[in-house]
């Protein structure tokens, strides 16, 4: 019986694999639909394909790219901003490729910008399979993970179908149960870990500035929990990557954002000045 049951464990696995297989390759490829994390890719192709002239690099979440559209191609203020889900490991994934394509990296000036809520991800959670293992999870990109990140990674059941083309272009992905993840309230471990690597590759390759600043909040959110975020920084040794965090922050009433209370109905109405003139040098 149990021998059984493990067969038909198995075939319903091989089964459901299959359907998906078909729908994708047959009937898929006949719709035209949006896929999920299209900014990801934007994103990657401009860390890619950078014009000489960009000065201001920025990197952020989704209301970075609310601010920043990554869709804007405009050379002094070269926006990658997409989403939070790609977790700080596909930040610095962009921030890499970026540094790697730029001819005059001295002359750079890089800025992070996230929602605190930001640095609690992992890739251990909802969106993950999209926003991660099928733009970021490459070979290419092996080398630029560490034990951490690919300990998560092997934890992502069908990680490896992502190599067949029209599953990576579909909006397919399997369902992670995130019951027994580790709850992260402040900054993840992964977070830290890719933030201090991305404050060491820009000393590495001597850039002009690296910055981390907050974007827009309501007015509703909770004060102690910037408190607690100011308190984990300290304790994890971050000081001097979010030196100025909270210096471009500025709260909107609750009506201005959309159902999600994260992003902004009319972003264009966020009057902030994330791009400051004073700069905090990251050479030694």
């Amino acid at each position: 019986m149990k021998r059984f049951l493990q067969q038909f464990g198995l075939f319903s696995i091989f089964l459901s694999i299959s359907s998906a297989v078909y729908f994708y390759a047959f009937l898929y490829p006949h719709k035209e639909i949006e896929r999920i994390g299209n900014e990801t890719y934007i994103s990657l192709k401009k860390a890619v394909n950078v014009p000489p002239e960009v000065k201001t690099v920025i990197l952020g979440d989704s209301t970075g790219n609310q601010i920043y559209p990554n869709t804007e191609y405009n050379s002094e203020i070269y926006s990658l901003c997409c989403n939070q889900a790609i977790s700080m490991a596909g930040q610095y994934i962009l921030l890499y490729k970026f540094l790697q394509n730029h001819q005059d990296p001295q002359a750079i000036d890089i800025l992070l910008v996230a929602r605190p809520s930001s640095f609690r991800n992992n890739l251990d959670q909802r969106f993950v399979y999209n926003y991660f293992i099928k733009p970021f999870y490459r070979e290419e990109n092996k080398d630029l993970l560490t034990s951490h990140a690919e300990k998560q990674i092997r934890q992502i059941p069908f990680r490896y179908l992502v190599k067949i083309p029209f599953i990576r272009k579909s909006n397919w992905s399997p369902n992670l149960n995130e019951d027994h993840r580790p709850h992260y309230f402040h900054i993840s471990e992964l977070s830290a870990e890719y933030i201090h690597k991305m404050q060491q590759l820009c000393q590495e390759k001597n850039v002009k500035s690296f910055k981390i600043r907050c974007t827009f909040l309501s007015k509703e959110f909770p004060r102690e929990q910037l408190s607690g975020f100011n308190k984990e920084i300290i304790k994890l040794g971050l000081d001097q990557e979010f030196s100025g965090y909270f210096n471009t922050l500025k709260y909107y009433g609750q009506e201005l954002f959309m159902n999600d209370k994260v992003h902004l109905k009319n972003p264009a109405i966020a009057d902030m000045d994330l791009l400051e003139k004073r700069q905090t040098s990251v050479r030694e």
